[in-house]
């Protein structure tokens, strides 16, 4: 949940400092953390300050359910509930946080997905007002359907993630078969509806909704750079930031809920299960 936080001085009750935060609660509704934003938006820099981009990182603890046989009596034979805690490495967003500094870092910096990979996260969790440039009339058309330019931006701000190898040695879900795909579970969770201009002068602020839960897996593909040798199309990182190379992984983006541009709702997943959608890489060309 998005919050205005207020952090006064205990030296000088009269000062304080205004950050745009993040409070994170657990299933009980008690304080876990909060996260306060460290890449600002032009509007935030009339309020806020920036907070610091290690703050991002936290290990969550989350209770996990399942069943297990019981065989306590002959005659009562079935399933015991059996839940467990697993803590994992969970990095925390903002809006303007997956964007370049100030917007003017280079594009292909990619700093905060860098963070995700670099502290070997599982879990990325993005608390979003993003606005969207579509007219009232175009959003309704839209309906339930999601506002896919934002959707395809928010994926691209997570290039490495498609690009460079995943180093956590245990998935979301646990697996760790060296053939099991490697996961990166994002959640896309932002704001819909439109909110009426402070002046006259100018226009509403309209948001681009399309929350979603989505998932980057990676499975290595056997010997990329043989394969790609003899066509010469193989190119390794370090000769290539752009992403035209090949990547050296089978990699699909898993999809399990998506909200509507206008749609106001909670999305669900089961990343154990099937997702709703799967999308795969193409050559341009193709």
């Amino acid at each position: 949940m998005g919050y205005p936080e207020i952090e006064k001085d205990s030296q000088n009750p009269d000062n304080a400092t205004y950050y745009n935060s993040l409070l994170v609660v657990d299933e009980d509704g008690e304080f876990i953390l909060n996260y306060r934003k460290s890449f600002l938006y032009y509007t935030d820099e009339t309020w806020a300050a920036e907070g610091q981009a290690e703050r991002g990182f936290h290990e969550l603890e989350f209770t996990c359910q399942g069943t297990v046989s019981s065989l306590r009596s002959p005659v009562h034979q079935g399933e015991q509930a059996l839940s467990e805690k697993k803590r994992v490495a969970t990095s925390l967003g903002i809006c303007m946080d997956i964007n370049p500094y100030k917007f003017e870092a280079p594009f292909t910096e990619w700093e905060f997905a860098t963070r995700v990979l670099d502290s070997k996260s599982q879990l990325v969790i993005l608390s979003m007002a993003w606005l969207t440039i579509l007219s009232r009339e175009e959003l309704d058309a839209l309906k339930d359907k999601p506002e896919m330019d934002t959707f395809n931006y928010w994926l691209q701000r997570f290039w490495p993630l498609l690009q460079k190898k995943m180093e956590h040695e245990v998935d979301l879900d646990g697996g760790k078969a060296a053939d099991s795909p490697k996961k990166i579970v994002i959640v896309f969770s932002n704001r819909s509806g439109e909110e009426p201009p402070t002046e006259d002068t100018k226009p509403p602020a309209r948001y681009a909704g399309t929350s979603a839960i989505v998932a980057v897996t990676q499975r290595p593909t056997p010997n990329p750079a043989e394969k790609y040798a003899r066509s010469g199309a193989y190119t390794t990182d370090a000769e290539s930031e752009t992403g035209d190379a090949v990547i050296p992984f089978d990699v699909k983006i898993l999809c399990w809920d998506m909200l509507g541009a206008t749609e106001e709702g909670i999305c669900f997943a089961d990343t154990t299960a099937d997702p709703q959608m799967v999308f795969a890489l193409k050559k341009a060309s193709e």
